[in-house]
Formats: C-alpha cells, sequence, structure tokens
C-alpha cells in the first residue's frame, strides 16, 4: 500500500514538472516587447556619415519596427575604440557598430582587408560590386556565429597622396618619408616607390607635415579635408589608390533576444540599408569635397594628374602589397592563394584591368 502511495506520489510529481518544462520551452519573447539598443560610431557628429547614414539609420529602425525599436547612438567612440568594435560588440559592449577592415586583421572579417589592397578597385562603383561578389562567395561563417550583419561590405571613397610639394613621376617618390596608418601591404608599396614608410595615427599627421617629420601622407579626400592636412600638404594625387571596407554588425545575442517580429523587420527591410547610405553619402560627399579643395588650393597647391606612363610606374609597386597580403593570409590559416584568386576573378568579371 506504501509503496503504491509512493508511485503515485512520484508519478503525480514527474507529470507536474513534465507540464512546468514544457512550459518553459513554449514561452517565446512577446511580439510587443520594446527594444533598445545601444550603437558605437567612431564619427563625430558633424561627419557626413552621422549625418546621412546613422541619424537616417536610427529612422529607419523606428519606421520598420513601428516604433518598437529604439537605438541610443553614441559618437566621438564614446563606448569604444575602433580597433576593439568586433570583440566589444560580441561581448555585449554595446549592440550595434562598425568594424573597419583596418581592424579586422585579426578577427574572422580578415578576408575582407582583400578590399584593401592598393589599385584594386578604380572606383567606389566596382568597388561595391566586387566586395559583395567576394562575400557571397566567401562569407564570413566564424563571424556570423557572434554577430548579425547588418547588410554587405561596405567601403570608404579612395586614399590618395597628400604631400609638402608636387609629386609628377615616381622619381619624386624616392626618398620621401611617406605616413600611413599601418597594413604590411601598404608598407610595402610605399617602400617599392623607394620612399620610407612611417606609421602614424590619423590625428597626428597634421602636425607631421607641418613640421616637416614627414614629405606625403596617405589619406583619404573626404578625412583629408576634415583634418586640415590638405593645408601642409596642398598637393594632391588624382590617384584612386586604396578603399577600407566597412563591416556593420549587431551583436549575434541580442538579435537572437528579439522578438520575431523584429528578427524579421531586421532580416527583410532594415538589413542592407546602412551599406547603401554609405556609398551613397561617399559618392556625394566626395564631389563636393573635390570641388571645394581645388577652389580652396587655387595657387597654392592642387590636384596632381599624372601621365600614363608614371601612373603606371607607381602602380606596379602594387604586387609586393598583394604578395604579403598573401602571405599573411596564409600565416592566418587561410588559402590566401585561392583568396586572391578569386577576387581577381572577380575584378575581371567588372572589366578590371590589374596593373600587374
Amino acid at each position: 500500500m506504501k509503496n503504491k502511495i509512493l508511485k503515485t506520489v512520484i508519478s503525480g510529481f514527474t507529470i507536474l514538472l513534465l507540464a512546468a518544462c514544457g512550459s518553459d520551452q513554449t514561452t517565446s519573447t512577446p511580439s510587443n516587447e520594446k527594444v533598445q539598443l545601444t550603437m558605437n560610431s567612431q564619427f563625430a557628429t558633424v561627419h557626413h556619415i552621422h549625418r546621412n547614414v546613422y541619424e537616417p539609420f536610427l529612422k529607419i529602425v523606428d519606421e520598420k519596427t513601428n516604433g518598437q525599436v529604439s537605438v541610443e547612438l553614441h559618437p566621438n567612440s564614446a563606448l569604444g575604440a575602433p580597433d576593439t568594435a568586433y570583440d566589444d560588440i560580441k561581448n555585449g559592449v554595446y549592440d550595434v557598430g562598425m568594424i573597419t577592415a583596418t581592424n579586422a586583421l585579426n578577427t574572422p572579417f580578415f578576408p575582407y582587408t582583400i578590399g584593401t589592397l592598393p589599385f584594386a578597385f578604380p572606383d567606389l562603383e566596382t568597388a561595391y560590386n566586387v566586395l559583395e561578389k567576394f562575400e557571397v562567395k566567401h562569407p564570413p561563417k566564424k563571424a556570423n556565429q557572434d554577430l548579425y550583419n547588418l547588410g554587405p561590405v561596405a567601403l570608404t571613397e579612395p586614399q590618395t597622396i597628400f604631400s609638402r610639394t608636387p609629386i609628377k613621376s615616381v622619381e619624386d617618390l624616392k626618398g620621401m618619408k611617406i605616413a600611413f596608418q599601418g597594413g604590411k601591404g601598404i608598407e610595402k608599396l610605399v617602400t617599392s616607390w623607394g620612399a620610407t614608410p612611417v606609421v602614424i595615427k590619423g590625428v597626428d599627421v597634421y602636425q607631421a607635415l607641418e613640421r616637416g617629420v614627414v614629405d606625403a601622407s596617405l589619406y583619404t579626400v573626404l578625412g583629408g579635408m576634415g583634418s586640415k592636412i590638405h593645408e601642409v600638404g596642398p598637393y594632391l594625387l588624382d590617384l584612386n589608390i586604396f578603399n577600407t571596407p566597412l563591416i556593420t554588425v549587431m551583436s549575434k545575442d541580442v538579435y537572437e533576444r528579439m522578438p520575431d517580429n523584429v528578427k524579421e523587420a531586421f532580416d527583410n527591410e532594415i538589413s542592407g540599408q546602412v551599406p547603401t547610405m554609405y556609398k551613397g553619402s561617399y559618392d556625394s560627399e566626395l564631389a563636393k569635397a573635390k570641388e571645394q579643395l581645388t577652389q580652396e588650393l587655387e595657387g597654392k597647391g592642387g590636384w596632381i594628374k599624372l601621365s600614363p606612363e608614371e601612373e603606371a610606374k607607381i602602380k606596379l609597386g602594387a604586387k609586393a602589397a598583394w604578395d604579403a597580403w598573401i602571405e599573411e593570409a596564409n600565416k592566418k590559416g587561410y588559402d590566401g592563394e585561392q583568396l586572391v584568386a578569386d577576387f581577381k576573378e572577380i575584378l575581371k568579371e567588372e572589366g578590371v584591368e590589374l596593373p600587374f
């Protein structure tokens, strides 16, 4: 009798326990739950990306989720430095942010640093087309386990050279000290010109040029203009040297905890908006900046267009940079030769002829 009663009690307890567990498993996040996201931006509020990309992005998120998701934007890298963005987002320091290729060398996004290879792209349109195809062929599988990608890779406008003196040939580059912001490939490129590469933080370039610590600097046109680098490096090469890929991502953990209807909004209507806005901003702002620089530097410097022969000589040095990238990729466990072969094939499809 006692055994019968004990079995009945245990059976009843088991049923209750299973019912409780079943109840937990079927409970989902309420579809009307409000979601608050934090977004880190390395740009100041006066920067064109803040104005043309991030502020519109906040409105798109609000609109596409019917006000269910709000994004708190923190400019000037207030929540974390650009070089720790991958880990910061993955570990929940903030929810949404941008990873630049130059800060992705030791992350699963390393393959996209291929977009920084010199003289790969003749223009921004081609750059976007090529990298989108490359991303389809080589999706960032490990990165996608940690982060939710908010669309294809975007790119900055190309870097060029700001110089204290005119550069009209590869001979003019010989013996120069040229500042850049890091990267073995770019170091190899500068060395191939017979110049000395000098790694200098972007914020220190103006002073280095002003004091003659360096003779020239690689820099983006918009970034250089914003930092007034043209005042101390008034001669600009009309040459697209390299672009920097940009990856906008969200914490995968945050994404997974969102209500299903919010996930659907991000998947179908929000993801992909940021790269498109990046391209539009860089396209329009670059055209305005070039015109403004032409006016400001009249009689004091200005744009220099190389002859086809001299341009070809300068571009030949790119091979050393590409070879250095392959070597670095192999060291990190990738098949560098295959990645570059696929990249070249896509460039060929887009009508690009490499200079080496």
